[in-house]
């Protein structure tokens, strides 16, 4: 948590990383299912209790993500089903897209190279809990909302995301959160004026 103060002290805010301030952070990692890890937060912008297991009253708990919910769905899109959204009451579940475009292209094919190396389609992809995780990320400098700002941030940015695609990608349930996550530069928004 050390680094998530330091930010919030400097910026307070938890600002948005430019794609090469976590890619270098993700070299840092030596193994690859690390790197692939921080790759698939980036990517899906999920929390690390949608990816891996929690403690509840002392007992573990989760929905870990498998092998088989990632499928290829055409030549330049994957689809990662039945994601858990954990902060629902209800149950909820989405599908995150990934469409295969250059600016993920690290990023994916960081996370493909782990996937291809399970054959079990059953197998859990990161059996940890979520204090190994913060561990891992806090090893190279990042922590998981890091990770979640940064992609919102991209996903509105480069993409045109509005509130309403947001709310789908993310699976939140109120429209106003993409307020504390979005956090858009004056260069930002000059650059999708010029785009549009």
């Amino acid at each position: 948590m050390q680094i998530r103060k330091r930010l919030m002290d400097e910026n307070k805010i938890i600002p948005a990383y430019d794609r090469y301030e976590i890619i270098n952070c993700i070299r840092e990692c030596q193994e690859l299912k690390y790197k692939a890890l921080i790759s698939f937060l980036y990517l899906t912008g999920c929390r690390i209790g949608e990816v891996v297991k929690f403690k509840v009253k002392s007992e573990l708990i989760g929905f870990p993500i498998m092998k088989k919910q990632v499928e290829k769905y055409k030549d330049d899109e994957y689809r990662i089903y039945n994601v858990r959204v954990l902060k629902q009451k209800k149950k909820k579940k989405r599908t995150i897209p990934i469409i295969l475009k250059e600016r993920e292209r690290f990023f994916w094919d960081v996370f493909e190279s782990y996937l291809n190396s399970i054959e079990d389609p059953d197998t859990k992809l990161w059996d940890y809990t979520r204090q190994w995780v913060h561990h891992v990320l806090q090893r190279v400098g990042l922590f998981p909302h890091l990770l979640r700002h940064s992609r919102v941030t991209h996903l509105v940015r480069d993409y045109n995301y509005d509130v309403t695609q947001l709310k789908k990608f993310i699976g939140w349930s109120r429209a106003d959160t993409a307020d504390v996550y979005t956090h858009l530069r004056v260069d930002d928004l000059s650059e999708m004026m010029r785009k549009g």
